[in-house]
């Protein structure tokens, strides 16, 4: 009997303790690559030596012990693959119930959702202000003797050049003891639909002096379930309900869990519809009622037409595969007629327009202005995108207050 007690013992050991060493040595990789892992590894491995110690003294006492097999199982079931697929940096987020080519779902995990705007920066993020967009944090009301300038756009906006027109605007164009400051209110993936909206919460409350407007990259990208104006998304509605969710989004192996399922389960959404995200119609709708939220203040609203790489070198490959046009001609034709738009609300609105996309179609090299997907600027890109918005402020708005 004794015999028997001593083997089961060393059996549920072995079995206890390789389930435990599978979680340490991953938790070691973890550490290695993440220093903030070390402290849980240290606590792992405390508890560790504590259960065995448990162990050994309920053996020595004749007690149960079968169940450390089931901590045993459930480590290996759930701890240790959870722990691998981080160490992997495996990721696949939850997509708030909407779809989009742009932000997709990887994406997400970098956003918090929003009823109105459907996504915004953290407001806990590093340089991210709080009402969850890229700066320091706007004072409202606004301080005397300052010209604020709102900034709405996509991607290309929230690269940064708005802080560089800010610095330039300062140099060239003292501001009679006030300052310039720039206010960016731009977030990747964003259309004229979330412009639009933004106008509607911000037009009075930040006090604006000038509205630069830069949309078009996402308006014409293919959609998915519905055009953007036709989507919706919940707010939660308890702490718990968001606890949950929270779970639910950072939990690797419910991760996997919804990659699998979305494999094998694929459905219309997972494919583009055959409309864009925001249609040429609400495009130019868009357009010109941001345009009128703002004349109603007697604010001046200046528009600005996206340049593009693409006429010159071509539509990347990579934008196809990704399922953000059906070709390559598309892009073009798509992105030439969303820019004649925004000429012609300019136009009918007497708005100032800034057409870069003409300006940029006579510089000789592009991949100084152009990352590589034709769209998105280079450093020295963004110095010179700057540059020209700056100048035409000085000479065309403030010349004339």
């Amino acid at each position: 009997m004794q015999d028997t007690n001593n083997n089961v013992f060393r059996l549920v050991r072995i079995i206890f303790s390789g389930s435990l060493l599978c979680s340490i040595i991953l938790l070691g990789y973890l550490s290695w690559i993440e220093y903030t892992w070390f402290f849980v590894l240290a606590g792992f491995v405390v508890i560790c030596v504590i259960l065995l110690y448990i162990m050994h003294g309920l053996y020595k006492k004749e007690k149960s012990i079968e169940w450390f097999l089931t901590v045993a199982v459930f480590n290996i079931l759930l701890i240790v693959p959870e722990l691998g697929l981080r160490s992997i940096d495996f990721q696949y987020a939850y997509e708030f119930g909407i779809q989009f080519g742009y932000p997709r779902r990887i994406n997400f995990v970098n956003f918090v959702p929003d009823s109105k705007l459907f996504w915004k920066l953290p407001a806990s993020a590093e340089g991210v202000n709080s009402l969850g967009f890229p700066g320091d944090e706007i004072d409202i009301p606004k301080k005397d003797k300052v010209y604020r300038i709102i900034f709405l756009g996509d991607s290309c906006t929230a690269q940064g050049y708005p802080h560089i027109v800010a610095s330039l605007l300062k140099e060239n164009q003292p501001c009679q003891g006030g300052a310039y400051e720039s206010v960016n209110l731009s977030i990747s993936g964003y259309s004229s639909y979330q412009g639009r909206v933004l106008a509607d919460l911000y037009a009075s409350k930040l006090e604006p002096d000038l509205i630069v407007i830069y949309y078009g990259w996402n308006d014409h990208w293919l959609a998915y379930g519905s055009v953007d104006s036709e989507k919706n998304i919940f707010p939660l509605p308890n702490n718990l309900l968001t606890i949950a969710l929270s779970a639910y989004e950072n939990i690797r192996i419910l991760q996997a869990a919804r990659k699998i399922i979305h494999i094998f389960s694929v459905t219309q959404q997972t494919k583009p519809i055959n409309e864009v995200r925001v249609p040429l119609h609400q495009y130019r709708q868009n357009l010109t009622m941001i345009h009128a939220i703002f004349q109603r203040q007697n604010i001046p609203v200046m528009f600005i037409t996206a340049p593009t790489a693409h006429y010159r070198l071509g539509v990347p490959t990579p934008l196809i595969k990704q399922k953000f046009a059906p070709d390559k001609k598309f892009v073009v034709a798509r992105h030439r007629e969303y820019n004649q738009t925004v000429r012609m609300v300019a136009a009918a609105t007497g708005a100032f327009i800034l057409d870069l996309e003409a300006q940029c179609n006579k510089i000789e090299n592009m991949h100084e202005i152009f990352k590589k997907d034709g769209i998105h600027f280079t450093p020295y890109g963004l110095e010179y995108i700057a540059q020209q918005i700056a100048v035409f402020i000085e000479k065309n708005i403030l010349l004339n207050l």
